[in-house]
């Protein structure tokens, strides 16, 4: 099983007003459809095979075909598709980029300079790209604003778990579809990378930083947005996607200015150790038919290895050492490398998040919320955390938390049905109405007082997502 696609620090950070982008090089990426081989192909030996190229990629203008075996990138070795964008992680325009790939029985080097990312563009739009200091490197940060509209209020979007970048050049993500979504309504969009991701240059970079480093960072992104960009705090609002749903409330719980409102969706608020063990025993329950049996026998048998790592902070190496099992339980179920790295962070990061104060965080917000929450939503495992986070806001400040779930939508907003549902053939379409439901709760929120009877007054809503 893979791990669920998800220590309060006050930092002392640098000024955040963003200079000239011209200071970051431009990440650069394949630009591939990666695959797993079939067991055919993989008879000759490891690698990834090549499901599509997109039009003027890096790949592309090496002359990479459709049904290609990529073997290495720059001289790693690459086995799984998972293992690709690691090849390629810190790749910046012109840079040296060499494949070696297998087309039938030949084997060809590919070789050239790389092609930084185009950036991103929308209809109607003014897309800004600027840098942002933080700790002796320097973050990029990405504002999408209406037109004309310098004065529109904006969402600040903070991602998940991992070091994906925030950016994307397909108009199908769902950063972008959030952000297509928001500027119909009038609303903008920001984004800040985290340390070593996208055209960040940061030592060191996200995989090695802890999560206190990583919600410094984002707190200098909102410095930024309000001191750099302009942003009046009146104006900005948080998202937190993900693991972003437990940094929004941290972050808008510390001294800072107080923003118009937080919002996140599939997110968590129980202590992370209670979460990954109803994770481990509910999961494949819920949303895949499995048997509950064997889901409570894997929970007791990680039950212990997990209790020590993020009750007691044991580093993974003593607790494998101490017991080859417990060891063998965080390779299985929470990605271990062996060494400091599980689910692709360090291991002082998930340390800080199994003792973050998240419900004295959703204390201390001091402003209105949104609790979005996907039915089909398998890293969540149930709406159980996002409706008590709208009861413990009610409770210190009733009438400012509105609740909503959406039907048949997963972690990654998309429509991709519900439990026992079949999955759609290829690739599920973005749900829009993550993006209208915040627009509204936005535009609401914009035009009248933060508390009242109805903490969804001016939210459009179905009977099943007011549920």
């Amino acid at each position: 099983m893979r791990l669920p696609a998800l220590a309060f620090l006050a930092a002392l950070l640098l000024p955040a007003a963003p200079v000239s982008a011209d200071t970051l090089a431009r990440a650069a990426s394949l630009g591939v459809a990666p695959a797993a081989l079939p067991p055919e192909q993989a008879r000759s030996g490891p690698g990834v095979l090549v499901r599509g190229v997109a039009p003027g990629s890096n790949a592309a203008r090496l002359g990479v075909a459709p049904g290609d075996v990529i073997l290495s990138v720059n001289g790693r070795a690459v086995a799984a598709p998972g293992e690709l964008p690691l090849a390629v992680r810190g790749l910046k325009e012109g840079a040296a980029l060499r494949l070696s790939v297998r087309r039938g029985e030949a084997v060809l080097e590919l070789a050239g300079p790389a092609a930084g990312n185009a950036r991103e563009e929308y209809a109607g739009a003014e897309v800004t790209y600027g840098t942002v200091p933080f700790r002796g490197g320097l973050l990029r940060d990405i504002l999408v604003m209406p037109a004309g509209r310098r004065d529109a209020p904006v969402v600040y979007l903070i991602q998940g778990y991992d070091c994906a970048s925030m950016e994307s050049p397909d108009p199908e993500h769902h950063h972008r579809r959030l952000a297509a979504g928001l500027l119909r309504r009038g609303i903008g969009l920001y984004r800040v990378e985290k340390p070593g991701s996208g055209d960040s240059r940061n030592e060191p970079g996200c995989a090695d930083i802890d999560f206190d480093t990583e919600l410094a960072a984002f707190e200098a992104g909102y410095r930024a947005l309000v001191e750099g960009h302009r942003v009046d705090a009146g104006r900005a609002f948080l998202f937190g996607h993900s693991m972003g749903g437990l940094q929004a409330p941290m972050l808008a719980a510390r001294p800072l200015p107080t923003p118009r409102g937080v919002a996140v969706y599939g997110t968590a608020l129980r202590p992370w150790y209670d979460y990954m063990l109803g994770a481990l025993r509910f999961q494949r329950l819920i949303h895949q038919n499995g048997d509950p049996v064997e889901s409570a026998v894997q929970t007791e048998a990680a039950r212990e290895p997990l209790r020590r790592f993020f009750v007691e902070r044991q580093i993974p190496a003593r607790i494998a050492a101490a017991d080859p099992a417990h060891g063998a339980v965080l390779r299985d179920f929470y990605d271990w490398d062996g060494a400091e790295r599980l689910a692709g962070r360090h291991y002082a990061y998930w340390h800080q998040v199994a003792h973050a104060p998240l419900t004295e965080a959703w204390r201390d917000t001091r402003t209105p919320v949104l609790v979005l929450h996907g039915a089909a939503d398998v890293q969540a495992v149930d709406d159980e955390d996002h409706r008590r986070i709208a009861d413990i806001v009610n409770h210190y400040r009733p009438g400012t938390a509105c609740f909503v779930q959406f039907a048949g939508t997963d972690h990654g907003w998309n429509l991709s049905g519900g439990p026992g549902a079949p999955r759609p053939q290829g690739r599920p379409p973005v749900n829009p109405r993550v993006a209208e439901v915040l627009a509204d709760w936005v535009t609401a929120r914009m035009a009248g007082p933060p508390a009242g009877p109805d903490a969804c007054a001016g939210v459009t809503l179905t009977a099943a997502e007011r549920r």
